[in-house]
């Protein structure tokens, strides 16, 4: 299949991928029953705000995995990237499930499942841009919109799941699912060829100028700067 058009069906497989790994922003519907949960196993009154931590170290954490990914996309190519990113969200998920004390809870969700997540995204984005030169935004855009969207679509589902089986296994249940989502969306991943340019690009009456070395008072009056 020419790559012109592959690269369509790429975007779109990069975009159910990050659909799962949105599922981050789907903590606020876990954090209560989970905190009811480990209330009973430990003995003591645990709520919500005690588990916040968990969800505020994946964020925080979550641009040194997409740095790290860069790189790692730039060598290897999205597939290993995005198969390990998918196998550490069904994990940590699946971990943050049976947890029992915070600890694990806080390692596995706040951690693994996180590490997983920032990972997978840094490859779909890295890519999907490449595979776009002549509509970058475009690409970023609808790669970056399906990654937020899960924070509409994935709330009810869960609330559902863990309202027929309990939180564990909600978190079990969503872990395998989202993990195999990526999984299999990372197999059909390929990485942009080097120095892929559409024919539009190519064929564009604009030139390249060679480049030209500046001071920092000359470059601050250029047009590009």
């Amino acid at each position: 299949m020419d790559v012109l058009i592959k690269r369509w069906y790429l975007l779109a497989i990069a975009c159910v991928i990050n659909l799962c790994a949105g599922s981050i922003y789907a903590w606020s519907v876990f954090a209560g029953p989970k905190a009811e949960q480990l209330s009973q196993i430990l003995g003591q009154t645990i709520t919500a705000g005690d588990l916040s931590l968990a969800f505020s170290l994946g964020n925080g954490l979550a641009p040194i995995p997409m740095l790290l990914g860069g790189y790692l996309n730039d060598k290897a190519g999205p597939k290993i990237q995005i198969v390990l990113g998918g196998l550490l969200v069904a994990i940590g998920l699946c971990w943050a499930g049976a947890s029992e004390s915070l600890f694990t809870l806080f390692f596995s969700y706040g951690f693994i499942f996180c590490l997983g997540v920032g990972l997978t995204y840094s490859a779909t984005v890295n890519t999907s841009v490449k595979f776009f030169p002549d509509h970058p935004g475009l690409a970023g855009g609808l790669t970056t919109a399906a990654y937020g969207f899960c924070s509409v679509g994935v709330p009810p589902v869960a609330h559902v799941l863990i309202q027929q089986f309990g939180i564990t296994a909600a978190f079990q249940i969503l872990g395998v699912v989202f993990g195999t989502v990526i999984v299999i969306g990372g197999l059909l991943s390929q990485k942009c060829p080097q120095g892929f340019m559409t024919t539009g690009r190519k064929d564009s009456p604009r030139s390249v100028k060679a480049a030209v070395n500046y001071n920092w008072s000359e470059m601050v009056r250029t047009t590009n700067f």
